[in-house]
């Protein structure tokens, strides 16, 4: 299973799972979660006329980005895209 699956499993359940633990959302964050002691806060772009990923999700831990243009594919994030 990809970061992302479990990220996307994680926010959209908002609850803790098998994966990890929902850590909330604020105003600027779409939802936060802790997978295997890794804080990640994914933030969603909602902006049509905006050249910036949909997807933006932030390893707090490292201090790393992935971003993802289609809306459709927070799941399809893997470690590897962390920059």
């Amino acid at each position: 299973m990809h970061i992302g699956e479990k990220i996307e499993t994680i926010i959209y359940s908002r609850k803790d799972g098998q994966f990890g633990q929902y850590l909330g959302s604020t105003a600027v964050t779409f939802g936060a979660c802790c997978i295997d002691g890794i804080i990640y806060k994914v933030e969603r772009n909602i902006e049509v006329d905006n050249d910036k990923p949909f997807w933006t999700v932030r390893n707090i831990n490292h201090g790393t980005v992935a971003t993802e243009t289609d809306k459709d594919y927070l799941g399809c994030i893997r470690e590897e895209h962390f920059h």
